[in-house]
């Protein structure tokens, strides 16, 4: 699985504060000094009044001062990203993408690894429809959830304690999956990837936070016991390495998610039974079935997510893309 908190829920928000006092000598930016409202005392020097360095943009005819509602700070130092020029009409493009502040008509979406992840746990199962084609995943059931897991315990109210155990850890690998995706989200911003990529990342964290959720609650014992999980200090160094991206994307998105999307496919239908029947099924049954198909859905739009990082790197470096077969119930990948 791949194992994806930093979370993204911060966004640059820019605050805009009028200046008085501002000489009329064209643009400048300049760091305030901490308190009350920028002053003119040379060019793009200020005191604010939330204590927060910002940038004061002088115009010809009027000066702002910008601060960013929550900057990323590294060692002291505020960075940005560095603008560089937009891609030219005839370089290749990735469906639905778009550069930053540009946007794009998105074409259809290209699903065809979520899509064969899905008909290969249907197969697999002998089955030939989607019992839940509603349901997109995990997001769409979080108002539901606390009676989704209720019944779900029932379902399984007699497995043995090694059998919870394992939900148990699962749990935490899915809480480590959040600080995996938000690292993701990190290398894709460092590398200059489109903002549908970033997104991508981020609702995939969201998707397994709630995961976490449901692991360590059915690993539990029904009873309402929480606990507080704290994840291991580190640090980490964020490169500029597409190469490193795409086997990643490979290893970790592709092959690990898409083996993680078939088992919890798989065990959903094996809850349904062999006519694959929800309805027939009582509710704790239902429940569960349910609940693991959003998961596996969930991942299997991860896998999805890894190919699409691998085409956009692939359609940077010009390097050929890849053929994903998923057969067997493994995901098999192939230079082209």
């Amino acid at each position: 699985m791949r194992s994806r908190w930093l979370v993204w829920g911060a966004a640059l928000v820019f605050v805009a504060l009028s200046c008085s006092g501002c000489d009329d000598q064209g643009e400048g930016t300049g760091e305030g000094t901490g308190e009350g409202f920028p002053t003119s005392e040379g060019f793009g020097e200020g005191r604010w009044i939330n204590g927060s360095n910002g940038t004061c943009v002088n115009c010809a005819d009027h000066c702002s001062c910008v601060v960013a509602g929550r900057p990323y700070i590294v060692h002291g130092e505020s960075l940005v990203a560095e603008p560089t020029p937009a891609e030219s009409a005839g370089a290749a493009v990735m469906p639905g993408a778009s550069e930053w502040g540009c946007m794009r008509d998105a074409n259809a979406d290209d699903a065809d690894v979520l899509k064969s992840l899905i008909m290969e746990a249907l197969t697999r199962a002998d089955q030939s429809a989607d019992p839940w084609p509603e349901l997109t995943g995990t997001l769409a059931l979080q108002a539901r959830l606390p009676q989704l897991l209720t019944a779900a315990h029932e379902a399984l109210i007699d497995i043995p304690a090694e059998e919870r155990s394992k939900w148990h850890s699962a749990g935490l690998v899915e809480h480590a999956s959040v600080a995996s995706f938000a690292k993701l989200g990190l290398e894709l911003l460092v590398a200059g990837a489109p903002p549908s990529l970033v997104q991508l990342a981020i609702g995939a964290q969201e998707e397994e936070l709630l995961h976490a959720q449901i692991s360590l609650s059915l690993g539990g014992a029904g009873n309402g016991t929480c606990s507080s999980l704290q994840f291991p200090e580190h640090t980490l160094e964020i490169h500029r390495d597409l190469a490193s991206l795409r086997s990643a994307a490979i290893r970790e998105g592709l092959q690990g998610e898409g083996k993680s999307a078939l088992e919890l496919l798989g065990r959903s239908l094996d809850a349904l039974g062999k006519k694959g029947n929800n309805e027939a099924l009582p509710f704790g049954a239902q429940a569960l079935s349910e609940l693991l198909w959003a998961m596996g859905k969930d991942e299997a739009r991860h896998a999805q997510l890894a190919a699409e990082v691998i085409n956009w790197v692939d359609g940077k470096t010009k390097q050929q893309s890849l053929q994903v077969k998923v057969r067997n119930g493994e995901v098999h990948v192939f230079e082209i």
